[in-house]
């Protein structure tokens, strides 16, 4: 039924994104097999980041180890691990602490040796976004895509006010309003449609 099907989605609790450092995952940067340690400059953590979020493709096989490290200078911003066993095209790792304010930093995320895993990014990187990356200290040929999570996840009923707010700002009239109406109108399109299917079983 559509409108078990959108509750049952917007009930859904999913990772909530504190930001990106703006770089695409188009392109393979390079693949390793065993302990590597890629490192990149030039990224800006939101306040609220709790996770770390990086494109690292596995080739079938469960993922490695990570180990991660989030520092300004010599000051450490935070500190994770994943265990072994991920799989997919991104790893998402937890930083600890969570970050109270906007940090500019390195991240760094150390692979361990059980498994091979292939870097995706763009190639060449944006200039705007900083210089490329770096595995063990040899150059990339771009920067790796990395996104910033909050913490904890969260259902995106709970978002819905946040979304409309970026939706609906500064359009007339109404605002926000405009977003909260179209989510309205999804609704009642989905119980209108439930209405008509329950009619036409009768």
């Amino acid at each position: 039924m559509l409108i078990v099907a959108v509750a049952a989605t917007l009930a859904r609790e999913v990772p909530v994104r504190t930001g990106t450092n703006d770089t695409l995952a188009t392109s393979a940067l390079g693949g390793t097999v065993g302990r590597l340690d890629v490192c990149q400059d030039a990224e800006l953590i939101p306040a609220g980041t709790g996770a770390v979020r990086v494109w690292l493709r596995t080739t079938g096989r469960p993922g490695p180890a990570l180990a991660l490290q989030a520092t300004n200078g010599r000051t450490t911003i935070g500190r994770g691990r994943l265990a072994a066993g991920w799989s997919g095209e991104t790893a998402t790792i937890p930083l600890r602490p969570v970050t109270r304010a906007q940090r500019e930093g390195r991240v760094c995320v150390t692979v361990g040796a059980s498994s091979s895993v292939t870097l995706a990014g763009e190639a060449p990187p944006d200039p705007e976004t900083g210089p490329p990356a770096t595995a063990s200290g040899s150059e990339l040929r771009g920067r790796l895509r990395i996104e910033y999570l909050a913490p904890e996840r969260r259902s995106r009923w709970s978002q819905i006010g946040a979304v409309a707010r970026r939706i609906g700002f500064g359009r007339a009239p109404g605002g926000a309003a405009v977003a909260y109406a179209a989510v309205l109108l999804m609704l009642a399109a989905a119980a209108l449609g439930l209405r008509q299917l329950v009619r036409d079983e009768r």
